[in-house]
């Protein structure tokens, strides 16, 4: 998520998406409120107070100005192991869920993490999304027990690309070839270890 975020892939490939790494975290103390996972405006402050302070400070990090700035803010949760997508739209105002292993479950912790975010924003910088959706995109599932964390890639990088995600209507979805790809972009970034050594 950060080489896709970072300006040297900007620069190649031009995007306008934004993430931050501290999704987890939140999810973690979210679930941990069991019924009350939906916060009412003036518990915001309360609750964050019970988070980590580099998590907090990178969740203040989502201001007027990265929204203003990014067509897609995309959201990497992660649920018992197993992790998937939220993305939302900034011109359209809605979130889309993407899930390589669906279930009631994620799909349930996406929409109270929607519910977060929104008022986590009208808390923070006065911006309203009215009555937050989430729009579950039909995908391809995964075979492999270890997949997840590669769809969840691919699909970011879908959005940061604006390309079409060849697995939603090709017949065979061969994902090891990705894997590999993605490694080697991973790699040889800026901070990898290709990097690195000819650097």
């Amino acid at each position: 998520m950060r080489i896709l975020c970072s300006p040297l892939y900007r620069e190649n490939y031009g995007h306008e998406i934004w993430s931050i790494d501290t999704f987890v975290m939140i999810l973690s103390q979210l679930e941990k409120r069991h019924k009350k996972r939906v916060l009412k405006l003036d518990e915001f402050d309360s609750f964050l107070g019970t988070m980590m302070a580099s998590a907090r400070k990178m969740l203040e990090k989502l201001t007027l100005d990265v929204l203003d700035s990014n067509r897609f803010i995309i959201m990497p949760l992660n649920s018992k192991n197993h992790w998937y997508l939220l993305v939302f739209d900034t011109v359209e105002k809605k979130f889309t869920h993407m899930n390589s292993l669906w279930s009631p479950q994620s799909k349930g912790m996406a929409n109270v993490f929607a519910k977060f975010i929104s008022g986590f924003l009208f808390h923070s910088c006065g911006y309203e999304i009215e009555k937050p959706k989430v729009y579950c995109r039909k995908s391809r599932q995964q075979i492999g027990s270890l997949d997840c964390g590669m769809y969840m890639c691919l699909w970011a990088k879908a959005f940061a690309q604006s390309t079409k995600e060849y697995w939603a209507y090709a017949e065979n979805c061969v994902i090891d070839g990705h894997r590999t790809k993605m490694a080697a972009t991973i790699m040889e970034h800026e901070g990898g270890l290709l990097y690195k050594e000819v650097n």
